[in-house]
């Protein structure tokens, strides 16, 4: 284990790149235990300890003693009890001291020493500092020099470090500082554990090799826990690297990845974590105990990819998270929120946070996209927007996006609907995208397709608002729509549309054009309403319709400022100074009414004009009248009003009421005393 990890660690130099942590201050534990291991421990490299007066002078008193139980026997091994070494440089600078309540061994060879107390002084980062190594016994080689303390190994910084072994060896001459039992230490809040560890001071790293443990305790918090398989810590890098099934835990919040890298700066605050080898972030309810929020406060959040980046500011405030490759946050709904769950990927998302580390903006770069999913009938139909980038802002107190704009390639699809174009701006507030740059809808269900160069889309319930040079199709036309050959497109052109899903009504507004085969209608507007016989139409202002009919030629040209259709009676209603020309005939009124046959083709079945003065002109006949009732199957007009003028080859009459064919030439005159004159004319066959 111990070979295989420093022969990875040194293969890959260390690897520079970062990784994450739980919370900024719950990673100052990596910290304690870096910067008190290598100073506390290894960084000093003292002098070989021996028993030889050069090196030190026994305490006043000592005299050998008896055998400690600890040390072989020897009969020719120097045997002292008290002793106190201290060792000084050529400068007179005291280094280290030694105190043992017992020695045995020879000064050259191997010394056994009981009740082990050392000083040792070391220079870090500029700065005089000392540690102090206890133990039950210890075995000093002066040659080598190298010593191994055994036996409730406990070593101390003066900041206030500590760590527990049962035994640490020590070799000067290599610069090696090793431990294959169990490792303890603690510092403050901070403590932590690991199975065997190693200090090499060529490249000044310690490594632990297994189980390694790392726990914070915060008063204002639940305590955060780090676990890993294995860690390296490096003083050249100012860097801990911990590797294997890392795991974070703060109460319900957890992280877990392949590998974690943290960066210290040097106030030893982390500036930089990173989560390598395959993330997964989940945190239960409000984040604000981990130092930042994501949208909606008290939802599970879950944040997955190939590595997740964090960089933090001044105070321990988070400032950015990256996630990505494969990065993937999901934001679930709490008490109160709507039941849906938020999906939003990207190859790349980069969160940035504000003040008190509260999250005001994200972006995705590349492939991403942005899911709603229903987790109940009443939360709607599952929704999504993608794009190649996004870009949101967010409302800092809600942590709802007030805008998520999308760019290049962008697709929104509900159920049966697919939209398109080259950006959108979408709010999550409203539920609202505008998309622009070449818009197109398509529904599926309705067969409905609409070109346009922007579209106002509620991505909850379908509703739409279209506009600039609009081209709104209706594959097999509208269900019911008097006008177009059976199974015909219609296409409408405007410049806006509105569709209101929940009422299923849609407006063309601003010079509207429909076409349906060789039918037309134009007005400028016309509101069309679905129901279960048919879609109801309403036009308004300049309305011109063209029906042709078909082979019976039985089609229609009509003009009037306003005008309607019911399916449920198929009834067309002219409106305003309305004029209305079929095959025989040609009408004008205030108002004209126009029933039809049954559904399947476009037959008139009566025509009826109303409202004030009513002319019309059939054949070489005209009249005037208040009100008029036309059958085409007959081919019979019936008019009535004070009076009924009616003109035909010169001649004029007038009554009551006037009944006449449009084909033939039998008239029936109802006088203003209710006597019928009939007035017959002979046709004239020329030779």
């Amino acid at each position: 284990m111990q070979e295989s990890f420093q022969e990875k660690r040194r293969a890959s130099a260390l690897r520079s790149n970062p990784t994450w942590v739980l919370r900024a201050l719950a990673l100052v534990v990596v910290i304690g235990v870096a910067g008190a291991v290598l100073q506390a421990l290894f960084r000093p490299r003292p002098k070989p300890i021996s028993s030889a007066p050069s090196q030190g002078t026994p305490a006043p008193g000592a005299v050998p003693a008896p055998s400690t139980g600890y040390a072989p026997t020897d009969p020719k091994a120097d045997k002292l009890e008290s002793l106190v070494f201290e060792q000084y440089s050529a400068s007179g600078k005291k280094g280290v001291e030694l105190e043992a309540k017992g020695s045995s061994g020879k000064e050259t060879e191997r010394r056994f020493l009981d009740t082990v107390k050392a000083r040792i002084p070391f220079t870090t980062q500029g700065r005089q500092a000392t540690m102090e190594i206890v133990a039950d016994h210890a075995q000093h080689v002066a040659s080598r020099p190298s010593a191994l303390f055994q036996g409730h190994v406990r070593m101390t910084t003066d900041d206030g470090f500590v760590l527990e072994t049962d035994e640490l060896f020590y070799d000067g001459r290599d610069g090696l500082a090793q431990s294959e039992r169990q490792v303890r230490w603690h510092r403050k809040d901070i403590s932590g554990e690991a199975l065997g560890m190693l200090y090499e001071s060529w490249s000044d790293s310690i490594t632990f090799f297994k189980n390694v443990k790392i726990r914070l305790r915060d008063p204002d918090d639940a305590p955060a826990d780090i676990d890993a398989s294995s860690g390296c810590l490096s003083r050249e890098q100012n860097a801990l690297f911990l590797e294997g099934n890392v795991q974070v835990k703060q109460g319900a919040n957890r992280t877990t990845s392949g590998s974690l890298e943290l960066y210290f700066g040097a106030d030893r605050a982390i500036y930089r974590a990173l989560f390598r080898d395959g993330f997964e972030l989940v945190a239960q309810g409000d984040t604000a105990a981990l130092g930042f929020s994501f949208p909606r406060a008290t939802g599970r959040k879950t944040i997955r990819g190939r590595r997740l980046d964090m960089t933090f500011g001044e105070g321990r405030v988070l400032e950015e998270v990256s996630a990505g490759p494969e990065g993937l946050m999901v934001v679930e709904s709490g008490p109160g929120e709507p039941p849906e769950r938020r999906e939003i990927r990207a190859d790349a998302l980069v969160f940035k946070f504000g003040p008190g580390g509260k999250l005001k903006e994200y972006q995705g770069n590349f492939n991403t996209s942005v899911r709603f999913i229903p987790l109940t009938p009443a939360a709607g139909d599952l929704r999504s927007i993608s794009a190649t980038y996004f870009f949101a802002r967010l409302d800092p107190q809600t942590g709802e996006a007030e805008s998520i704009t999308f760019d290049e390639n962008v697709i929104f699809e509900r159920k049966n609907q697919r939209g398109k174009g080259s950006k959108a701006e979408f709010s999550e507030k409203t539920a609202r995208m505008v998309v622009s740059g070449g818009a197109s809808f398509d529904d599926t269900l309705t067969k409905v397709s609409l070109l346009s160069s922007a579209i106002d889309i509620d991505t909850r319930v379908g509703s739409f608002r279209a506009w600039g040079g609009v081209r709104h199709t209706q594959k097999g036309g509208i269900p019911g729509a008097p006008f177009g050959t059976a199974g015909s497109d219609l296409l409408a052109t405007s410049r806006q549309v509105i569709y209101e899903a929940p009422l299923k009504r849609t407006q063309y507004l601003d010079r509207v054009v429909f076409r349906a085969g060789e039918d037309e209608m134009r007005a400028l507007s016309i509101e069309t309403v679905e129901s279960p016989q048919g879609a109801r139409i309403a036009a308004d202002t300049d309305v011109e319709i063209l029906v042709g009919g078909g082979a019976t030629g039985a089609g229609l040209e009509a003009r009037a400022a306003k005008m309607t259709y019911t399916p449920a009676d198929r009834r067309f209603a002219f409106l305003g100074a309305a004029s209305v020309k079929q095959k025989d005939f040609e009408t004008r009124a205030p108002e004209i009414l126009v029933g039809l046959g049954p559904a399947g083709g476009f037959e008139i079945k009566s025509l009826e004009a109303q409202g004030g003065l009513v002319s019309i002109k059939a054949l070489d006949r005209t009249a005037e009248g208040a009100r008029l009732l036309y059958t085409p199957q007959d081919g019979r007009v019936a008019m009535a009003g004070t009076p009924v003028k009616l003109e035909a080859q010169g001649r004029r009459v007038q009554g009551k009421s006037v009944v006449f064919f449009t084909s033939g030439d039998q008239v029936e005159v109802v006088g203003e005393e209710g006597r019928t004159e009939t007035v017959l004319q002979r046709k004239i066959i020329k030779p």
